[in-house]
């Protein structure tokens, strides 16, 4: 539930819950590197890591690759 990091209307008059659906990672260092991205299926709900030309099944966010988390997607139950 996010309703305590809204300002405003949005804090009172809608349901804020999100769930993770996407996470972009980075691994290297501020002067180069590598992106790549866990996604979760829309249907399915299962994870993919995605790198460059391949995906492959993943277990979900926050087990896996968390540390390398860069951006963070959400979509609103």
């Amino acid at each position: 539930d996010m309703t305590s990091y809204l300002a405003g209307e949005k804090r009172s008059n809608e349901h804020n819950v999100y769930k993770l659906c996407s996470v972009t990672l980075h691994s290297g260092s501020v002067n180069g590197g590598h992106y790549t991205a866990l996604c979760k299926h829309p249907k399915s709900e299962d994870w993919f890591y995605c790198n460059d030309s391949s995906i492959s099944k993943s277990i979900a966010p926050p087990n896996h690759h968390m540390h390398a988390a860069y951006i963070l997607f959400y979509e609103k139950v």
